[in-house]
């Protein structure tokens, strides 16, 4: 568990909502396609939500789970449940039915809701969870179809509001050392794990955040363009908390693959700012319609979630005139723990306000300085720790409460700290270490290379072998030039032994290339 951190944050995301609201009330605030709500128009629905789930019995500390893609909808309910005083449990609507289970049992939902996409996997999932109430994000018309579905019975959000408007809302007390979001972590390693947001962690993580872009947030309308999902810690704490606290607008993309309507939103509204990992922003560069767009209003970048290849930034840079930021964090510190704000070489930057790195050996000593070592972080916005498991916190927190993130870093001469990989990705070479990170970057230095992903594999020599998976621009691209241009940028026993070229990388709902997929691949 962690304290508090230097700086005391003492206020709620309820707080800010309500501040937002009365000051920016007739501004609109979040945007889907043609239709759009206005910071009044979100405090009166989720107050007509809220009622809805206060008359059901949802109270404060109850779990409920949002199971949505980027909607008006999910905004609505987002605050409404907040604004009961329950715990939030983000849901990505596209986990499989044993991912789901998982999730509603461990945080003992009292009631989930799901988009009617997700149907057929909450019906599946709803065998074995008991006790769950339900509503489906959808028409009234193909409710019944749904309910039949799932095999049990369900209200519409649009029965919600209807009899949440006939209600009285009953204003909750809430503090900032209440939890305000269960959110489980992608889970590589067996079952996800919920890390517990406190309101002060997103609250410290706004301020933290505001303070390290403030040049770049300007004085104007800010407009972010939201194509990470919102149930994604990323795109929640910076997009839709931490701009919505400025009064600005938020353009909501249903699907991030649909790249021909990203455009036309960003024709249509003009976009100052933008947040994404490494292969949305490769995959806008290198889509026509996005290249002959306008540029003019955008002044923030950011590259987060995976670390953002330096091919990467140099083609956005190139293309947009503006330099691509990255950020680092994880979802148990809400996320953001440093921004490097553009600095050449300078990695993943210095650590936001209030925050504290240490480089530790797996005795959690500090590291000799120069040498890589597990990156930990001691700040107010780190979770209080996981949900109902007080064997992973024993061991991820250390004596004096730094989180272990299980990313091994190192820290230059600029006090700036440079990500080496995951802790658990490492290739063990013949004894020498070798991070997937660095042989991707020298792989994508190829102009015909469109993304790559590296995995070690079983070597009865070496122990194990660099293996290299690659998604080309063109077919003339050879398995020999891939071997020359790594040659050229990498040391001889970091340079793959097998490259397989394939039509698209695994991926998660976030654009996280998969690489423990491509392990089992033979």
């Amino acid at each position: 568990m962690t304290e508090s951190g230097a700086h005391p944050y003492d206020t709620t995301l309820l707080a800010m909502f309500n501040d937002a609201t009365q000051r920016y009330r007739d501004r609109v605030c979040y945007v889907q396609g043609d239709d759009s709500l206005t910071f009044g128009q979100l405090a009166e629905q989720s107050g007509h939500f809220c009622a809805y789930l206060q008359s059901e019995g949802i109270k404060k500390g109850d779990r409920v789970a949002l199971m949505c893609p980027n909607t008006l909808s999910f905004m609505v309910c987002m605050w409404g449940i907040l604004r009961t005083g329950a715990v939030q449990v983000n849901t990505n609507p596209n986990y499989t039915a044993r991912e789901l289970t998982h999730q509603l049992s461990d945080a003992s939902v009292s009631l989930l809701v799901f988009d009617e996409s997700a149907a057929d996997t909450v019906g599946q999932a709803l065998q074995t969870v008991e006790h769950c109430q339900l509503i489906c994000i959808t028409g009234q018309a193909t409710l019944a179809s749904i309910c039949d579905k799932i095999g049990q019975p369900a209200v519409s959000l649009s029965q919600t509001l209807s009899q949440g408007s006939n209600s009285s809302l009953v204003p909750v007390s809430v503090t900032a050392e209440d939890p305000v979001f269960l959110q489980y972590t992608g889970g590589t390693t067996g079952f996800s794990k919920g890390a517990v947001l406190l309101h002060r962690n997103i609250v410290a993580n706004i301020d933290q955040s505001s303070e390290r872009l403030g040049r770049q947030l300007g004085q104007r309308d800010n407009v972010i363009i939201t194509v990470l999902p919102a149930y994604h810690i990323f795109a929640l704490t910076v997009n839709v908390m931490m701009f919505f606290s400025l009064g600005g607008k938020n353009v909501l993309i249903t699907n991030p693959k649909d790249a021909p309507h990203i455009v036309q939103q960003w024709q249509r509204h003009e976009v100052t700012a933008i947040t994404g990992v490494n292969t949305l922003f490769n995959a806008l560069i290198n889509f026509e319609p996005f290249r002959a767009l306008s540029f003019d209003s955008l002044n923030l970048a950011i590259g987060g979630g995976t670390a953002v290849l330096s091919s990467t930034a140099k083609n956005w840079q190139v293309l947009t005139g503006v330099t691509l930021f990255e950020g680092y964090g994880l979802s148990e510190t809400a996320p953001v723990v440093s921004i490097n704000c553009g600095e050449p070489n300078g990695g993943i930057g210095k650590p936001v306000i209030h925050t504290v790195f240490k480089l530790l050996d797996d005795s959690d000593n500090e590291v000799a300085a120069g040498e890589p070592g597990e990156i930990a972080v001691r700040g107010p916005q780190v979770m209080q720790g996981y949900w109902q498991n007080e064997e992973a916190n024993a061991q991820c927190f250390t004596d004096e409460g730094f989180f272990k993130t299980g990313d091994i870093g190192t820290k230059d001469s600029n006090d700036n700290y440079h990500i080496v990989d995951r802790k658990k990705d490492m290739i063990l070479v013949s004894g020498f270490n070798v991070y997937p990170n660095e042989v991707e970057n020298a792989v994508c230095q190829h102009d015909g290379v469109l993304e790559a992903a590296c995995v070690g594999g079983a070597d009865p020599h070496q122990g194990e072998r660099v293996r290299v998976f690659v998604v080309r621009k063109e077919e003339s691209v050879t398995k020999e030039a891939i071997i020359q241009v790594c040659r050229e940028n990498l040391a001889a026993y970091k340079v793959p032994k097998e490259i397989h070229f394939v039509d698209e990388l695994p991926k998660s709902g976030v654009g996280k290339i998969l690489r423990r997929k491509l392990k089992d691949n033979t």
